[in-house]
């Protein structure tokens, strides 16, 4: 097939670290390693804001609010919650922590997820001028990734030794499991949640520095690894995979090597997938 491009969004001089369409779908949101963030209406590739944090972007997320959103921006030393007035965007919000690696937003849980080098920080964005912390959990190795489950809430960490730890809520409490996905010492530089297209199957998708795209039934943690390759049909990237998202009924991953791969999400690949 053939992608309908919008060439004209572009940023002459700056390499884009993060994007992000906002909930509605409306605006895309680009964050650059210089740390300039940008906003345009995705019908008409007007531009309808920037602003420049002077630092990488390291992660975006919205966060919904009664009559609009705010645009969480996270940097290494800090995450700034941005609303917008008229046509500027005013800091409503901040929480400092060093080395932040990645965010995440349950839209329906008003919780964003945030990973830090060695921990996982659970944040109530119900007031986003005041985020209050909930919870944090100490993590089994370096935080490289995150991804919210929109349901449930559960939250899946991506870490720097292959390994994916994800946090389930039970009650008051969260319980962790460690599943081994990639190979090790290959960093986990992307995660997504997703349900299968032919059922209710909840499916977490993740991309490493093996070059690989994994797929998994979240709730029972069958992986498809390069064992399955032939099933799947999820060949390597040239270089390490530092995005995935779903797009239904499509997974859609990202590399450092400037390719897209687009996986059809049919009911017989979910099927495979989910065979012993």
């Amino acid at each position: 097939g053939k992608l309908d491009g919008k060439p004209w969004l572009t940023l002459e001089g700056e390499k884009i670290r993060h994007l992000l369409f906002s909930p509605e779908g409306t605006w895309l949101i680009a964050g650059t390693y210089s740390g300039l963030v940008v906003i345009w209406e995705w019908s008409t590739g007007l531009k309808m804001g920037e602003f420049d944090r002077e630092s990488p972007i390291v992660a975006m997320a919205c966060l919904p609010a009664e009559s609009s959103w705010y645009l969480a921006v996270a940097t290494q030393q800090e995450l700034v919650i941005f609303q917008q007035q008229d046509e500027a965007w005013i800091a409503a919000g901040k929480w400092k922590k060093d080395h932040i690696k990645a965010t995440a937003m349950a839209l329906n849980q008003r919780q964003l997820a945030v990973v830090t080098r060695d921990s996982l920080w659970l944040l109530d964005s119900s007031t986003p001028n005041r985020l209050v912390m909930n919870t944090a959990f100490a993590l089994p190795a370096t935080g490289q990734s995150v991804a919210v489950e929109p349901q449930s809430g559960e939250v899946a960490v991506g870490l720097a030794n292959g390994k994916v730890v994800q946090f389930a809520p039970q009650g008051n409490t969260w319980v962790p499991r460690i599943n081994t996905i990639h190979n090790p010492n290959s960093p986990v530089s992307g995660l997504a949640y997703g349900a299968a297209s032919a059922g209710k199957t909840r499916l977490l998708a993740s991309g490493s520095f093996d070059q690989m795209v994994a797929l998994s039934a979240a709730d029972d943690l069958l992986y498809a690894t390069a064992s399955r390759e032939d099933k799947m049909q999820l060949k390597r990237h040239g270089s390490w995979v530092h995005r995935v998202a779903f797009c239904p009924p499509y997974l859609v991953s990202v590399s450092q090597d400037a390719t897209v791969r687009i996986w059809p999400q049919s009911a017989d690949l979910i099927a495979q997938l989910l065979t012993p």
